[in-house]
């Protein structure tokens, strides 16, 4: 299963800005780490992977480039997602470092295997409902987890979040 990459992101963006922790606050930075596997699965909705364009500007006179979406999914997977997120976080000074505790993976391989030992897994659902379970291995599709990571400070609340595609 697949899921779409603007509500993947915004997901993602709540998790990077620390939104779902009762220590929020705007002018400080604590986020969750994410990491997010299965990144080719991404699909986008309507008829956007023909006629979406990624945009930039190489800085010389007549230098617009434009890439379609399907082209940039077959050259780099993780980029639509990456670009949604990064498109989707306040545009202030800690939009760089929000975007730093992001990882984002094309395949089921990842680095951070050793940092999911024994999780509690949340399987989402198609209409949003959340179920607990516990699980072994985080290979099937709509699973996120959270496990956390060794802080300096027991008031430093940082997590690291796991999501499938």
């Amino acid at each position: 299963m697949s899921q779409i990459a603007g509500r993947l992101a915004n997901r993602i963006c709540l998790l990077l800005q620390g939104k779902h922790s009762p220590l929020f606050n705007h002018n400080t930075d604590r986020g969750d780490t994410v990491v997010v596997v299965n990144a080719e699965k991404i699909k986008l909705t309507g008829k956007k992977m023909q006629y979406k364009l990624y945009r930039h500007h190489t800085l010389y006179p007549g230098g617009l480039k434009e890439i379609p979406a399907w082209r940039l999914m077959e050259k780099d997977p993780t980029a639509i997602l990456t670009k949604a997120v990064s498109g989707m976080l306040p545009k202030n000074k800690m939009r760089r470092q929000r975007m730093t505790r992001l990882h984002v993976y094309a395949g089921p391989n990842h680095p951070h295997v050793g940092q999911f030992q024994s999780l509690v897994v949340k399987r989402l659902s198609e209409d949003g409902k959340t179920s607990t379970v516990i699980a072994q291995s985080s290979t099937e599709p709509y699973v996120t987890a959270a496990a956390p990571l060794q802080s300096p400070s027991h008031l430093i609340s940082s997590h690291l979040m796991f999501v499938v595609c």
